[in-house]
């Protein structure tokens, strides 16, 4: 079977140079369906202000007065947090899968939002904690790696079927409503993946966050009920989800 939770380095590069977006992509130029040249342009990025309520109707308002210079450091720490821990798999994929990054406000300053679009192949949203907060590093790492398993899903799903046409829904413990199949699949794709990361951490230092973590995300993984998935998924989607929800 392809390995669907771990593809190879191999596996991702083929998916991606077949896209005649990625080697310039940028948020902007994606929307507006121009040719952009700029190899070198900042990874942290932010949209003009007439853009700036695009996503407000589900919530999302993004930050566009943050310092870029000191929240590209955050960023960059964020970055080497996780290639120092996991360098092979989730340092490879964030870094090969995110091109733009825009900033989100929040309303308060220890809850996290971040967000992907489906149709932006190579955009995340997220907060930026403040750094004089406890494990805000953590914090942000959690952001970036979640939302760069939905894009990676997102991309293997343009090749690969993993569901049934259902009208259905599914019990979701995250959101604590009834979502659709591809919501579910995501959903357990993103915490699975963000459970082992942070089992990799905590296996490497004594981490209370790491730890406190891994126990609420398969307190989560455990309410989901594998028997009662089988008329929403293909073969694939459930192999998939079968090893998630071990």
């Amino acid at each position: 079977m392809y390995n669907y939770l771990y593809p190879t380095k191999e596996n991702i590069l083929d998916l991606l140079d077949s896209d005649i977006h990625y080697k310039n992509y940028n948020t902007f130029d994606y929307i507006n369906n121009l040719n952009n040249k700029n190899e070198d342009l900042c990874i942290l990025q932010k949209l003009p202000d007439y853009m700036s309520n695009t996503w407000s109707d589900i919530g999302i308002n993004l930050d566009q007065r943050y310092d870029i210079e000191k929240s590209m450091l955050q960023i960059k720490d964020a970055f080497e947090y996780i290639s120092k821990y996991d360098n092979d798999y989730m340092g490879f994929y964030t870094k090969s899968l995110v091109k733009s990054i825009h900033l989100l406000k929040t309303d308060n300053d220890y809850n996290d939002t971040s967000f992907s679009d489906p149709n932006l192949p190579y955009t995340i949203f997220i907060n930026l904690p403040d750094i004089h907060l406890k494990n805000w590093l953590e914090r942000t790492v959690e952001n970036l790696i979640h939302e760069t398993m939905h894009l990676q899903l997102s991309l293997l799903e343009k090749k690969y079927d993993f569901y049934l046409l259902t009208d259905k829904k599914i019990y979701s413990p995250w959101k604590d409503e009834p979502r659709n199949n591809k919501g579910i699949l995501h959903a357990i794709y993103v915490f699975w993946h963000l459970k082992k990361f942070w089992e990799k951490v905590s296996s490497s230092e004594k981490n209370s966050f790491s730890k406190q973590r891994i126990e609420e995300i398969q307190e989560q993984l455990n309410l989901i009920s594998i028997e009662k998935l089988s008329s929403f998924y293909s073969n694939d989607g459930l192999k998939l989800l079968n090893i998630c929800c071990i």
